[in-house]
């Protein structure tokens, strides 16, 4: 983690964390914490069959309520990226605290733009334009809209077993047994090939692509709004995609005028190893590229970057109340 801090040239912080953990705990019971969830909707599940109830955590260690300590290797859910009670954000925590918890989205503040021109020169590629929102779902929806605004296009191209969100345009996307429903398909969904070389039903990219092809000529009217691609599949089973398929899907969706979005929802920022980036792996330029989950450390943020003259097809107003705010860009930053 150090060698990668270094390499990305984030700040490394001499303070050390505290050594004295887990402080004592004296808040409700774990069976009384299991009644009150009878008040929360059922939608919402549960690792494990007796919920974990962890109630501190120090760097990768996580502490429950009787104070075992475990090591936590989910990261919340793909998001503590520099682990929990960093000295570094606590201290803006508590800065912010005392300052603009939140301030209304139509104010400025020198925090969100500072955070929007770091990210466009990490990203490179001619994405120059940041939009912010407060979630991955949000942010995919929104790049969806985006999309179609731009090629003038309702049909959209994710892979099976994808997973892009769960709310609105990003519903649509998700291609997942889990979290599938018809309730909300809004856009017109091309499904691609699932690139699992060791389960898929086709064993070769090339074979891949062909399916692809076919999937185009069959499916839609020649031209797309996008594909959806995230580098390594996370909900889908934490799948490598082989590089000349999504370079070979790539130039397909190219020559159909449709834009490339990269999700980098769960692979965004070093979590694929000695790129900050999923799509700098795979070695394709994104048209619009989607991020959330550890880029404020799991904080309620999220961005879609693009380029000006894409940004521009959107010709009204666009809302969203909590994104962005100072403590956000300041974590992010």
């Amino acid at each position: 983690m150090h060698s990668i801090l270094q390499r990305h040239k984030v700040p490394i912080m001499a303070r050390s964390f505290s050594s004295i953990r887990p402080r004592p705990y004296s808040g409700k019971t774990y069976d009384q914490i299991k009644t009150l969830r009878n008040h929360v909707f059922p939608l919402y599940t549960h690792y494990y069959k007796e919920p974990f109830y962890p109630v501190e955590g120090e760097k990768e260690f996580i502490y429950d309520s009787q104070g075992k300590k475990y090591i936590d290797l989910i990261g919340g859910i793909s998001c503590v990226n520099v682990g929990y009670s960093h000295p570094r954000l606590t201290r803006i925590y508590e800065e912010e605290a005392g300052r603009l918890m939140n301030i209304s989205s139509h104010y400025i503040h020198q925090y969100q733009g500072n955070y929007a021109e770091k990210l466009c020169a990490e990203l490179g590629n001619g994405l120059d334009t940041t939009f912010f929102f407060s979630s991955g779902s949000e942010a995919n929806d929104f790049a969806v809209l985006l999309a179609k605004a731009y090629t003038k296009s309702n049909t959209v191209l994710a892979l099976r077993n994808g997973y892009h969100g769960t709310a609105g345009h990003s519903y649509s996307l998700t291609n997942l047994l889990t979290w599938n429903s018809q309730l909300n398909r809004s856009v017109q969904l091309e499904r691609l090939a699932w690139p699992n070389l060791y389960r898929s039903s086709h064993s070769t990219h090339e074979a891949m692509l062909k399916d692809a092809e076919e999937q185009l000529d069959s499916g839609s009217n020649g031209k797309v709004a996008g594909l959806w691609i995230e580098p390594i599949m996370g909900a889908g089973g934490i799948v490598p995609l082989p590089p000349h398929y999504i370079q070979g899907l790539h130039a397909l969706v190219k020559r159909h005028g449709g834009l490339y979005i990269s999700d980098e929802v769960q692979s965004g920022f070093c979590r694929v190893g000695r790129e900050r980036w999923g799509f700098k792996w795979q070695q394709v330029k994104p048209d619009i590229v989607v991020m959330a989950k550890a880029i404020a450390n799991g904080q309620p943020l999220s961005a879609v970057v693009t380029r000006k003259e894409i940004a521009d097809s959107l010709d009204h107003p666009y809302f969203t109340t909590y994104a962005a705010g100072p403590l956000e860009c300041r974590l992010a930053g």
